[in-house]
């Protein structure tokens, strides 16, 4: 490959020779840019297959060379239609001059040349393009591409997410990752403050809390998988999480669950937890509501507290069934007096933790187990935030789990969809332009005589020893018909 190629850990890259900037006078610059782009293509290819070491620096290198091969053709064909859309401005727009903007893209980066005008009128500057296009201003990246650093950073540490990305779109950055991240969040929190101030007088607590919340509602469980392995399913499952405080993530969770039932038919609302304040404090926003204590948790407590002393865990077990809170009360302080220093706290603690939440395990036995939501928050939030060496601001800390709530209800890719900011392109204007553009050429060849004599006379090829060529008959033979010629 000569002076074009270089070589490094992901290949062989390619630098394609610049193409002289076509002219609208110049008829035949479309079909010599393209028969250009495509034999250099075939050349470099037939190049990397003799010159790679293996099939993996083989398939890297074509990757790069195709990413930037369509790259090129796509900013000349944007720079055509920039042209074609000067041809076609009003009159009140005079041309101030160029400017370049550049975008990442899942083939790279993008260059796009285009031109920008001052309206006489009204004094505002525009860009045609960019509005034919529906680019928005000062983007850097693809929408395309900033959803997939969206849904990839949702999984693994932004640094390891632009290392995966990197591997197919080149030059993504942790940096552009964490932006997009960002923002998508921000979006995020934003159109959920947005339900609760809709329903909700908003009451902002004097001080943010350092824990993520997370608030899971749900119809029924649905028993699915065979007899042998029996699985539960949460039916009609939504979601509400964030890094703040109690009223206001009640707040937001009232507001969102009201879109999806009506809660004041709801005859009865069951609310469970791990015995968090908090989490009792939902009773005070839905009506008819029953807090339930995790039955994982308070086993949890006990079995921490009592180890292995069997016969208080049996006399304590029988109290809770009994439902009498005394009996529980005098089992616990009983086996305190047998234990000492940290053991005793032990006991200590859990005592005044069955004593707080004493409704919300009475209630369990009334027949309505709510389960575990321990591996609710695992599998949703915590897997991803408490990675090893994990560190979250209030801004990080609050955005994930919003996001991470709305893969889990499957809404996702809907809300990224709609939070992108390019708008619909200007299809009828384009088609347009590219239909006066082939009248012209076609009038323009007829002075000239047919497109298949001027490339006879121009292309030694379609004549020469190597006619009978893929290259020759698969492509130079057709570009006639195509429309393509000048």
């Amino acid at each position: 490959m000569g002076s074009r190629k270089e070589r490094s850990h992901t290949g062989l890259a390619w630098k394609a020779t610049q193409i002289p900037p076509r002219s609208v006078r110049s008829l035949m610059a479309d079909i010599r840019h393209i028969v250009r782009t495509v034999l250099l293509l075939d050349s470099e290819i037939s190049t990397l297959v003799r010159e790679s070491r293996s099939m993996l620096e083989l398939e890297q290198a074509i990757q790069v060379l195709t990413q930037q091969v369509a790259g090129t053709l796509l900013e000349a064909a944007l720079e055509e239609i920039d042209r074609g859309l000067m041809a076609e401005r009003e009159e009140s727009l005079r041309l101030v001059g160029t400017r370049t903007r550049k975008m990442l893209t899942t083939f790279g980066p993008l260059k796009i040349k285009r031109r920008l005008y001052r309206d006489t009128k009204t004094g505002k500057t525009v860009f045609l393009l960019d509005e034919a296009f529906g680019l928005p201003a000062y983007a850097r990246i693809s929408d395309n591409l900033a959803q997939i650093c969206q849904e990839i950073g949702l999984d693994v540490p932004f640094r390891q997410a632009a290392r995966i990305i990197g591997l197919v779109a080149p030059r993504v950055s942790a940096m552009s990752v964490w932006k997009a991240f960002q923002r998508a969040g921000a979006e995020a929190a934003k159109e959920t403050q947005a339900k609760r101030e809709a329903v909700i007088k908003l009451q902002r607590a004097e001080a943010r809390h350092g824990e993520v919340q997370v608030v899971v509602a749900y119809e029924d469980k649905e028993n699915t998988g065979s007899p042998k392995k029996p699985r539960r399913i949460l039916k009609e499952k939504h979601l509400v999480a964030g890094l703040t405080g109690s009223r206001e993530i009640w707040e937001e969770a009232s507001a969102s669950f009201g879109e999806v039932w009506d809660l004041s038919a709801i005859p009865k609302v069951h609310i469970g937890g791990d015995g968090a304040e908090w989490i009792r404090e939902g009773q005070e926003h839905f009506p008819n509501a029953t807090y339930h204590l995790d039955p994982f948790h308070l086993k949890k407590r006990v079995s921490e507290a009592l180890g292995k002393d069997f016969d208080t865990r049996q006399a304590l077990a029988a109290a809770l069934e009994e439902n009498s809170k005394d009996k529980a009360e005098e089992v616990l302080n009983r086996a305190a007096k047998t234990h000492q220093g940290t053991a005793r706290k032990r006991i200590q603690a859990l005592t005044r933790y069955i004593l707080s939440n004493w409704e919300g395990i009475q209630a369990n036995l009334e027949g309505t187990t709510l389960g575990t939501i321990e591996g609710q928050n695992w599998r949703i939030v915590a897997r991803r935030m408490k990675r090893r060496g994990a560190r979250w601001g209030l801004k990080g800390g609050d955005y994930m789990p919003r996001l991470l709530a709305l893969r889990e209800e499957g809404t996702l890719g809907t809300f990224l969809k709609r939070l992108q900011r390019t708008r619909p392109m200007d299809t009828e204007k384009i088609a347009k332009l590219n239909i006066q553009r082939i009248t012209v050429r076609k009038r323009a060849a007829q002075k000239r005589g047919t497109e298949e004599e001027w490339l006879k006379a121009t292309v030694p090829a379609l004549c020469g020893p190597s006619v009978g060529e893929p290259w020759v008959r698969y492509v130079l033979r057709l570009l006639p018909e195509a429309g393509y010629v000048a």
